[in-house]
């Protein structure tokens, strides 16, 4: 009867929107928890780290320079943020996604899926060669720029987002999805230490009229 399809209907989309909200709940508490276990650890590691660099002899000190001694205490430390904050995450996403797709391509048909597999060695060899290569390009860009890779990359992505501020056209929440941030709270945390203001600070101190969207909260 056309009741009964109106209901399957109605079972569907009902169905449909608690996977949704559910999906969007374990989002919100796992950004939540990988950021708190991220900040909790790091602050060991600078405390742990400042407490090294003060108990060293004058003697040893002497031997490098105070802008390294910083850059150990500050930057080194930011790049274990970043790899808890994005890589990780991302990580255990893209391996279990892997692994699912994996699964159901054999479950469906096992014949094709082994014909697919078939051209992963050769993946495997082509990524090794770039790295080699990436390697390399990693060297000379160091000795052009006086930066990392890493640094070289994260200073434009902060400009670019200082740009979009500027602009107008995006909100905040955007710009740090545009510029390759996938968590909130790391750009903004990024954001205050590269410009030494959050990224509502600084929209307001060029003129741009903050949208809705608030800066993360920082721990």
């Amino acid at each position: 009867r056309p009741d009964q399809g109106l209901d399957a209907v109605w079972v569907l989309a009902l169905s449909y929107l608690m996977c949704t909200a559910m999906s969007s709940l374990l989002n919100v508490t796992e950004s939540v928890m990988v950021n708190r276990m991220g900040q909790s650890i790091l602050m060991d590691i600078r405390k742990k780290v400042f407490d090294h660099i003060q108990h060293m002899s004058m003697k040893t000190l002497d031997h490098f320079s105070s802008g390294r001694l910083v850059t150990r205490a500050t930057n080194d430390v930011e790049t274990l943020n970043e790899l808890f904050s994005d890589v990780l995450v991302n990580l255990f996403k893209d391996v279990f996604m892997l692994l699912g797709i994996v699964v159901m391509m054999l479950v469906i048909n096992w014949r094709l899926a082994l014909v697919a597999f078939s051209v992963v060695p050769l993946i495997a060899l082509i990524t090794v060669l770039v790295r080699k290569k990436l390697r390399r390009n990693f060297v000379k860009l160091k000795a052009l720029t006086g930066m990392s890779a890493r640094d070289f990359i994260r200073t434009h992505r902060l400009e670019q987002a200082g740009r979009l501020l500027q602009s107008k056209k995006l909100n905040i929440s955007d710009v740090a999805y545009t510029t390759g941030f996938s968590n909130l709270s790391h750009f903004s945390n990024t954001f205050k230490d590269f410009y030494g203001m959050t990224p509502s600070e600084y929209m307001q101190a060029k003129g741009v009229r903050p949208d809705s969207s608030a800066d993360a909260p920082t721990d």
